[in-house]
């Protein structure tokens, strides 16, 4: 089996396959995407604005019934239909030329990878060959080429879709209800500087606590690394005891201590903030603290555990199922060319167990990332429902000084954030995992 990288993807990657693709492309599908999506949300304004012409006209008319007037004007129909017909053919062009440009850079990346991979294996060395599985080859011309191809060029098209989608949807919504935006970045900035403090108060402490365990130990003396005697004459080192505290002990103080700690500290904030809603029994503190919920619920359950937990999993099992996919190939190119031997020694069931223990490997290592991908959709429906939930409470709230239209247009991006959120992150992790084929 082949070296499993961790952690997080070289930028260089990411660097090589920007690269294959060239700046002018890169740029051309930024453009694009750009206009499309200001166009379409420059429509759905003017269609907002459209709809509230008739507002406007009532207004006008009871207004001019008791001797006053409104400066009002509406759009004859046939401008009307002009103006959103040209509006939306320039969207359609936009979308278009964003999905060709996209399509023929990734394209070009693709043979440009494929020749340079293919150029460096003919200039290896025969020891190369030796040493290397011819499984490992394969898998590398077959299944790691048809995913820059296929998988990696629409992981990268949609998740620009999605990006720009909510890009547009948190510009509508915060037009429509900017406060729901102010506290929104308020919560997240505390939020986030909550989470800097204590993970530099973590690792803090946990430095001190290391070097002072260290400093201990090598100041003590040899009888105390030494166990009792065991019955059987002399004394034997319990270094077991010394790699725990090293070990177990201080990865809880790094990463669960500090994780501990900050949940604490959220929770600790809640419940004052509960009591001083209930002591005030103010219906506008009631309001700040839904919104400060909303806010930190979206935050905390969006942004933590999807980008960290989800991404960090999927791009480890895309490294394994890689991984485990090239004995499948080395095997079977192995037994095509022994198939006469192995039959004269009469091996046909060995040969069968083992491509079988090798498939149930390969499946192993499959099955987590579709769980994986239940446990993203499952708590991303969650923070959907809480937006949209907070969307109509802010416009019902402020009816009467936002206008009907726009806080219809705000619910309506409200309802879709759900799926694009999980499409954004699914895309992202689907961009990183894939990426590994490059790498």
């Amino acid at each position: 089996r082949g070296e499993i990288k961790t952690g997080r993807v070289n930028w260089r990657v990411y660097l090589t396959y920007f690269r294959a693709v060239g700046l002018l492309f890169c740029l051309g599908v930024v453009i694009t995407y750009i206009l499309a999506h200001g166009l379409s949300l420059g429509s759905n304004f003017w269609l907002v604005d459209w709809t509230d012409d008739a507002r406007r006209i009532a207004q006008f008319n009871g207004s001019s019934s008791r001797g006053g007037g409104v400066n009002g004007t509406t759009l004859e129909p046939a401008a009307a239909d002009w103006h959103s017909g040209c509006v939306w053919l320039l969207q359609a062009l936009a979308i278009f030329w964003g999905a060709f440009i996209s399509s023929i850079a990734c394209l070009r990346a693709s043979r440009l990878l494929h020749n340079n991979l293919l150029n460096r294996v003919l200039a290896c060395m025969l020891t190369f060959f030796e040493s290397t599985p011819l499984g490992r080859i394969v898998n590398r011309f077959s299944s790691d080429v048809n995913c820059v191809d296929r998988d990696l060029a629409e992981k990268w098209r949609t998740m620009l879709r999605i990006a720009f989608w909510l890009l547009e949807a948190l510009i509508a919504v915060s037009f429509a209800l900017p406060w729901f935006l102010v506290a929104l970045i308020g919560i997240a900035a505390m939020f986030h500087g909550v989470q800097f403090l204590t993970a530099v108060g973590g690792t803090r402490a946990s430095v001190a606590l290391y070097w002072g365990l260290l400093a201990n130990l090598l100041k003590s003396p040899v009888v105390a690394l030494v166990s009792p005697d065991d019955g059987k004459g002399g004394g034997r080192t319990v270094g077991s005891e010394f790699l725990q505290r090293f070990a177990d002990d201080l990865a809880s103080v790094d990463a669960e201590m500090a994780l501990a700690c900050r949940y604490l500290i959220q929770a600790a904030c809640g419940l004052l903030e509960r009591a001083a809603v209930l002591c005030q029994l103010d219906v506008s503190l009631l309001l700040a603290l839904l919104a400060g919920i909303a806010a930190l619920l979206f935050v905390q359950v969006a942004v933590y555990p999807h980008s960290r937990i989800f991404i960090s999993s999927s791009r480890q099992l895309k490294r394994l199922e890689s991984t485990a996919k090239s004995p499948i190939f080395s095997h079977f190119s192995e037994t095509l060319s022994g198939v006469t031997t192995i039959r004269a020694f009469e091996q046909q069931s060995n040969f069968k167990r083992i491509c079988n223990d090798r498939v149930n490997f390969f499946n192993r290592c499959y099955y987590p990332n579709i769980s994986s991908n239940r446990w993203l959709a499952v708590r991303l429906e969650l923070v959907g429902n809480l937006i949209v939930t907070f969307t109509c409470l802010f416009g019902v709230l402020a009816r009467g000084t936002v206008s009907p239209g726009l806080v219809g247009l705000a619910a309506i991006y409200a309802l879709n954030v759900t799926q694009s959120l999980n499409w954004l992150i699914r895309m992202t992790s689907e961009l990183e995992t894939n990426i590994v084929a490059v790498e």
